[in-house]
């Protein structure tokens, strides 16, 4: 089991901007009164991969993102609407990061004019922080909880071997995805679209989906599971098979540096930021 770093915003009590890591997560935060702004900051790197969550948990409210790097210029924003009075939101926003420094993240109503409530999850994608070995033929179990996580996991292996990846559900009405990172930081399963992620046929259904792949390198590479709306929770159970050729993935060395590799995606506003939006639908 992933463990999960929360923060608590304490608003009110807590002085902003509140510091965030990369794998924190937020709790108890708000924009309230309607004409709030909520700040965070946080120390990164350049040429870091970063992905920014955040979901709403207040109906048809429409919450708007900003990043800022220590000279306050603007990096990149993101924003969401429901699709109607019973909806809730969310997006994810890939950012490369421009340069060494501090960061700060503005969070505020959309029309300020209005109090809701939400939950973001800040990720470096690459360089992966993963603290977690997925070795052949071992099951991981673990859930994405809160819906914005992001769990991270990496292993050894040889080129030229053949390889299955294996994801199934726990959780009922839950579509999680995966992605693939090669030792250089290329993404080389990316979600859906390669076939790794799945969606349940209805409510009362889990699904679950395998992918085989090749290694054109030999090295470590790094894998996520998330949720495909960044908007609901759910259990997984991962394994990793070794189908054909040299199945012994012992350690081999880290890769010298990144080479970053930016996900298909809609480009936004600012430095090299590519966003995903979801809509929940909360009523009949």
């Amino acid at each position: 089991m992933q463990l999960e770093t929360v923060v608590d915003c304490d608003e009110g009590i807590i002085g902003e901007p509140v510091s965030i890591a990369y794998g924190d997560s937020t709790s108890g935060c708000g924009i309230v009164p309607a004409t709030d702004t909520d700040r965070f900051f946080f120390s990164g790197a350049a040429s870091d991969f970063v992905r920014f969550n955040l979901a709403t948990t207040t109906q048809a409210w429409n919450p708007t993102f900003e990043l800022r790097d220590d000279t306050n210029s603007v990096v990149a924003n993101a924003s969401c609407t429901p699709v109607n009075s019973l909806s809730t939101c969310s997006f994810s926003l890939d950012v490369q990061l421009p340069k060494n420094g501090d960061y700060i993240v503005i969070i505020a109503d959309g029309g300020a004019n209005q109090a809701g409530n939400y939950q973001f999850q800040l990720e470096r994608l690459w360089p992966s922080t993963s603290v977690t070995y997925l070795d052949y033929d071992v099951a991981a179990i673990d859930t994405i909880s809160p819906s914005t996580d992001i769990d991270a996991f990496h292993f050894d292996a040889t080129a030229g071997t053949s390889l299955r990846l294996n994801v199934v559900t726990t959780t009922q009405a839950w579509n999680p995805r995966l992605e693939l990172r090669d030792p250089d930081g290329a993404v080389i399963i990316d979600g859906i679209a390669d076939g790794a992620g799945c969606n349940p046929a209805n409510s009362l259904s889990t699904c679950s989906f395998s992918v085989d792949w090749v290694p054109s390198i030999s090295g470590t590479y790094y894998l996520s599971i998330y949720d495909g709306g960044t908007n609901q929770t759910g259990g997984y159970q991962i394994s990793q098979f070794c189908l054909y050729g040299a199945c012994d993935n012992a350690p081999v060395p880290d890769p010298k540096g990144p080479v970053v590799t930016y996900i298909q995606g809609e480009m936004r506003t600012g430095n090299n930021a590519d966003m995903k939006t979801h809509n929940t639908h909360t009523g009949k």
